[in-house]
């Protein structure tokens, strides 16, 4: 996966290039999934199985051994935009996320197969770095318009923040391209399975890992000033950013 890894960072800096063309953002962003959908399979296994009606099929398995848990992002400070973002990344790159430490500093972590974990490392960089961009140019439009008051850390930027991540999240959950396959090798057993069969497997060995880490539920963010305006402008261009096969427009 390294190689694989590689070209998916280049591809994500190319993404978030400020001179690329809308063209170039989507080529990479696409390649880029393809490439993670593609080679994020070295810990998956199949078995030989029959099925109901007797005839011969697979199993996909996700062995718990294989899941690790890692720091992604550590600040002394983590925004409540941070927060939302792991969970956009948790979701396209198939992992779990949550809120923690690292070395007495607060952490946000990503458990999952490895090569999904370092894949969603990447994803919540390129998120954070859009959706920075994203506000940056949406208050330079709105002062131009003539509200010069729309800078900084106002409300207005901070209901755009907030409204990206609620769309970015929406855009990170939908799944791949129906019947989009990726070939599987175990041993001896090759075999052709749907990307959406085997995403399903590594969700459910998340769940059971969760369960063995002690999560407890997540804090309720606290009701906070907000611009309907500005949110739903955030919100349209966080569901056109898509993590896993679109672009930013």
């Amino acid at each position: 996966m390294s190689g694989a890894l590689e070209q998916i960072r280049k591809l994500l800096r190319l993404a978030n290039n400020a001179g690329a063309t809308e063209g170039e953002v989507q080529a990479a962003l696409g390649r880029a999934a393809h490439l993670a959908a593609k080679h994020n399979i070295s810990d998956v296994e199949i078995q030989r199985a029959t099925r109901s009606d007797g005839t011969e099929g697979v199993r996909i398995n996700v062995e718990q051994r294989d899941i690790v848990k890692r720091p992604v992002w550590v600040a002394n400070n983590l925004t409540r935009w941070d927060r939302q973002l792991i969970g956009a990344a948790a979701d396209a790159s198939n992992c779990g996320g949550y809120i923690g430490w690292h070395n007495g500093r607060p952490a946000l972590w990503l458990y999952g197969l490895p090569a999904d974990v370092e894949v969603g490392r990447e994803l919540l960089a390129f998120a954070r770095e859009t959706m920075s961009r994203c506000a940056r140019r949406w208050a330079k439009q709105e002062r131009a318009k003539g509200y010069t008051w729309v800078t900084g850390n106002c409300v207005e930027v901070r209901s755009y923040k907030d409204g990206f991540v609620r769309g970015l999240r929406e855009s990170a959950r939908q799944g791949p391209p129906d019947g989009e396959q990726v070939q599987l090798t175990n041993g001896e057993s090759t075999a052709l399975v749907l990307v959406q069969d085997v995403n399903a497997a590594k969700r459910a060995a998340l769940a059971i890992y969760k369960s063995t880490i002690g999560l407890g539920r997540g804090r309720r963010t606290r009701a906070r000033q907000t611009c309907t305006q500005s949110s739903g402008a955030g919100y349209n261009q966080g569901r056109q950013t898509s993590l896993t096969r679109n672009a930013v427009k």
